[in-house]
């Protein structure tokens, strides 16, 4: 059988960090072999709140980091990364601290991995204005999808949904200390994979905004527009032969 991890990003998540383990199957549970939580340095009590989760449960399957400093979403996610290497693992799956995933799908994102379908799941928002997200943010993910499908070469729903399931001996195979430190790190996997010829597929996921999801202003998600533009012209500058990205694009 196939070792997986649970990859769990938290900052400043203590209002939702012990519901969203909690919604985690049974089956889930005993299927994986480790829950990875990694504190971003959060400001509040998530560390703790974790930490007393494990022990009043008694699962010593669960691993609870806290980063000295604030190292980003993608610096988070390199670091678990490397976590999932050094251990052996064979798929790594990646849910969200705030809730905005949903963990009950979790052995679904798995799934097309263990069977030899997929090198990476995505789980692609449905409903997204009923589920909460703001109406100029679908537009944004919109727009910003169709883009990177059409100079990319993909035919995805979505390409920004932080739900990813990997399979880990792919994830080997990419420079990941070239990764970014931010959120476009997400699409840049996408794009690493595309190009390595690994195989993606997407599973339909509900969106989930309540007023305890870290949903980003319209300033960060303006950055993260601007980088998703900075590596899709880096793109066509590397298929012109004009690659100013050599270590992303090695």
């Amino acid at each position: 059988m196939k070792k997986i991890i649970v990859f769990m990003p938290a900052y400043n998540a203590e209002k939702t960090i012990v519901s969203v383990l909690e919604r985690f199957p049974k089956n889930a549970i005993k299927r994986v072999s480790e829950i990875l939580i990694l504190d971003n340095d959060s400001r509040d009590s998530t560390y703790e709140k974790a930490m007393e989760y494990k022990k009043k449960r008694k699962l010593k399957k669960i691993t609870i980091l806290k980063n000295r400093k604030n190292i980003g979403y993608g610096g988070s996610k390199k670091r678990a990364f490397g976590h999932a290497i050094r251990k052996g693992y064979d798929i790594f799956v990646m849910v969200h601290s705030d809730g905005q995933y949903p963990p009950e799908k979790v052995l679904d994102m798995v799934g097309p991995i263990e069977e030899g379908k997929a090198d990476l799941v995505i789980g692609s928002r449905v409903n997204a204005l009923k589920g909460g997200m703001k109406l100029w943010k679908i537009m944004g993910n919109h727009a910003l999808t169709m883009l990177e499908n059409f100079v990319f070469g993909l035919n995805l729903h979505e390409l920004h949904s932080g739900y990813k399931a990997y399979n880990v001996h792919a994830l080997k195979k990419i420079p990941i200390d070239a990764l970014d430190n931010d959120h476009i790190i997400s699409s840049q996997t996408i794009l690493l994979f595309k190009m390595k010829k690994f195989k993606i597929k997407e599973i339909l996921i509900p969106t989930y905004y309540s007023k305890d999801v870290t949903e980003c202003s319209f300033n960060t998600s303006f950055k993260y527009g601007v980088e998703v533009m900075r590596l899709v012209i880096s793109y066509i500058l590397y298929k012109i032969r004009l690659n100013f990205n050599r270590r992303l694009f090695a």
